[in-house]
């Protein structure tokens, strides 16, 4: 079990079709659909994981 005061971060990488998130620290994998209904999913299981802060890569358009 985590100290109360480490900050859990979970990597995201987004896909056009999905996005894959990652939280090392606890040993959690997911994947949510790109679609407003995977957001939302996505956004509750951070919360769930008490994720603290997030990275992703930056987004660039061909």
């Amino acid at each position: 079990m985590m100290a109360q005061n480490d900050l859990v971060v979970a990597g995201i990488d987004v896909a056009k079709d999905k996005v894959d998130v990652c939280i090392r620290s606890l040993s959690q994998r997911q994947a949510f659909p790109s679609t407003p209904e995977g957001r939302r999913a996505l956004i509750r299981w951070l919360r769930k994981q008490k994720v603290g802060k997030a990275a992703m890569e930056a987004f660039r358009r061909l």
